[in-house]
């Protein structure tokens, strides 16, 4: 497939070059296509390009155990995003694996052809490669505040046994991190099947119901999450009002525990045991980094709270249960 002129000033890395400039760029890229599944490449692997997403998605991973290939996602990118970029600049070793999640169209830049620009054209080099920086600079920013925000919720874990004291920290810690207005953790309740509000902090709706029936659409919604879903134009479907917030842009965030499955006792399964829902009155004000921080986060609390809200339930059962004995004369 032919690159045109539309695609590559579609991306925000090229907004300092010219339109020539940024024809003269042209004949440095490709376009290659994956598959959803595919791996464009993986960890340690000799590396001599970088990509650019002009459709679909691709989701970082970094390999945690490497005996049983256990992977940490690090980071979803969409398009409009690019990876791979220290391979091109430095022709160093891929620092982490690269999984398709929705088909993509890729635009690749090979190393050889960044070198042949230098040697020709150093100006535009050098615009290009400050486009890089500025990228990288913004991505190393969200990275130490993502790392700062799970060194707090590790404190606060630590620290805090009570569910409700629990919930309203985490929640307050993320609402600081990503600048919301609002937020709301809810807890699945097996038993009569449904939501319930366990804190709510922030801008709320003058009605606000403390429980969403299990078989409502919202319910619904909130119980087939598996990944950080953003409200944006394309997702009026949401009723936004039945999160208690009064908010425009919604991000939902599921709470995802390993449980024992029903049908094989020897087999965990996910599933969502609570939800953590932010909002902002700015329909587009939570960004993709924003995202990463609260899946880092979601996954670094979803058991301390579960297990949290079953110690209280407990002490609450042990105590309903306890019997007195009043000595007789």
């Amino acid at each position: 497939m032919k690159v045109t002129l539309e695609q590559i000033e579609s991306f925000q890395l090229f907004s300092k070059l010219s339109k020539t400039e940024l024809e003269e760029l042209m004949p440095m890229f490709e376009t290659v296509t994956f598959k959803a599944g595919d791996r464009v490449f993986k960890e340690c692997e000799e590396g001599d390009s970088m990509y650019l997403i002009l459709s679909g998605s691709v989701d970082i991973r970094k390999c945690i155990d490497f005996e049983c290939g256990t992977e940490k996602s690090l980071a979803t990118l969409p398009k409009g995003d690019f990876f791979g970029e220290m391979s091109l600049l430095t022709g160093e070793s891929r620092s982490a694996s690269v999984l398709v999640l929705e088909d993509a169209l890729l635009l690749k830049i090979l190393r050889d052809k960044y070198i042949d620009l230098m040697t020709k054209n150093p100006s535009m080099t050098s615009l290009l490669l400050g486009g890089l920086v500025s990228s990288i600079s913004k991505r190393l920013r969200a990275t130490s505040l993502e790392s700062v925000t799970l060194y707090e919720t590790g404190r606060i874990i630590s620290n805090t046994k009570n569910v409700k004291d629990l919930s309203a920290k985490i929640l307050d810690r993320l609402i600081k991190s990503t600048g919301a207005e609002a937020g709301v953790i809810l807890f699945w309740n097996e038993i009569v099947e449904c939501f319930e509000i366990e804190t709510i902090l922030g801008n709320k709706n003058e009605t606000l119901a403390t429980a969403f029936n299990g078989h409502s659409k919202f319910s619904e919604f909130l119980l087939g999450l598996k990944d950080p879903f953003v409200t944006d134009e394309n997702h009026k479907f949401v009723e936004i009002k039945e999160t208690g917030l009064d908010c425009k842009g919604m991000v939902y965030v599921p709470l995802l525990t390993d449980l024992l499955d029903l049908n094989d006792p020897y087999k965990y399964v996910k599933k969502v045991t609570g939800v953590i829902i932010l909002g902002h009155s700015n329909l587009n004000h939570f960004t993709l980094s924003n995202l990463t921080l609260m899946k880092g986060v979601a996954e670094q609390v979803a058991q301390a709270l579960l297990n949290a809200k079953l110690l209280q339930e407990n002490e609450s059962r042990r105590a309903y249960e306890q019997v007195y004995v009043t000595p007789g004369f």
